[in-house]
């Protein structure tokens, strides 16, 4: 896995405690880490830095997949992409129409 991180506002820290160490997400750089899961599962992720009042709210995870799944996701997803691309496009329009 390869992970590109950065920020918009303050300093964060990027750490899932049981995949790897963390990296700083710093404003206008990008920092990346790499590093193979030894397991499959969803490990939980957190901001390991104090950035602020939303930082106790700083939570993602990471799903880590064997090949053949990854793999299918992303067919899954090509398919997904050629269904749209040949769907015609809707315009909607207000009812009832704005008054002028």
């Amino acid at each position: 896995m390869i992970f590109e991180v950065t920020s918009t506002d303050v300093i964060h820290s990027f750490w899932v405690p049981d995949m790897y160490g963390k990296i700083d997400a710093n404003p206008g750089r990008i920092n990346r880490i790499s590093f193979t899961a030894r397991q499959e599962g969803t490990f939980r992720g957190v901001c390991a830095e104090l950035c602020g009042a939303g930082h106790a709210n700083m939570q993602f995870r990471v799903e880590a997949v064997s090949a053949s799944a990854w793999q299918q996701w992303i067919d899954q997803q090509k398919k997904w992409c050629r269904r749209a691309a040949t769907r015609p496009v809707v315009r909607a329009a207000m009812w009832p129409p704005a008054r002028t």
